[in-house]
């Protein structure tokens, strides 16, 4: 039996790489908004040259962005199916 790993999506550090301006990527961060603390959690950020990393979803008191994905390659390879009555 063979088995093969596909590859959908890469992962990078931010040191690696930053994602384009406005667009939204799957993270996985460590941080704090007000009384929830993040561990190794998964979230959609964005990266802007002058803010920095920022959520539509949180205002972060603070982040700190292990890796980050984008979503793009995902969308690509999704196929349309067309039912016809």
């Amino acid at each position: 039996m063979v088995v093969e790993k596909q590859v959908i999506v890469r992962w990078y550090t931010p040191d690696e790489k930053l994602p384009e301006m406005d667009t939204r990527v799957v993270a996985t961060i460590d941080g704090r908004y007000k009384n929830i603390k993040f561990t190794n959690a998964l979230t959609i950020l964005e990266w802007s040259d002058e803010c920095g990393w920022f959520s539509d979803d949180y205002d972060f008191e603070e982040l700190d962005v292990i890796a980050w994905c984008d979503l793009e390659p995902v969308r690509a390879k999704r196929k349309v199916v067309k039912f016809e009555s």
